[in-house]
């Protein structure tokens, strides 16, 4: 989630609490996503990977989107997470995806209309 979104901060303290400041942190890049943004996996000095250490705890989504090999072992983190209500599963509703979230953070500081 992002910071400003519902569970935004108890992600981010989470992922903190995994890489404290001044940890190793390996990184494997994947590539780029059509925003020219890095795409990557991190480790931390055990070789845990952090990313899906997030998802399966439920502190971070998986984007299939954005992994061109669509790793099935993430999509069982965030599915397990989803029936297990961890982290920003734990709601009483959907939780919103970021990327719908931040389109709707920016309609609403242009003044557009948000469909319905």
């Amino acid at each position: 989630p992002e910071k400003t979104q519902e569970f935004g901060l108890q992600s981010m303290s989470y992922l903190q609490s995994l890489l404290p400041i001044g940890s190793a942190v390996y990184v494997l890049f994947k590539g780029k996503d059509k925003y020219r943004r890095d795409l990557a996996v991190l480790f931390d000095s055990l070789g845990r990977n952090i990313n899906a250490t997030m998802v399966e705890t439920g502190n971070a989504w998986y984007y299939g989107d954005f992994d061109k090999l669509l790793d099935p072992v993430m999509e069982t983190y965030q599915e397990n997470a989803k029936k297990s209500k961890l982290g920003l599963w734990a709601g009483s509703g959907d939780p919103l995806p970021p990327k719908i979230f931040r389109k709707r953070s920016k309609q609403k500081r242009s003044g557009t209309r948000q469909p319905k």
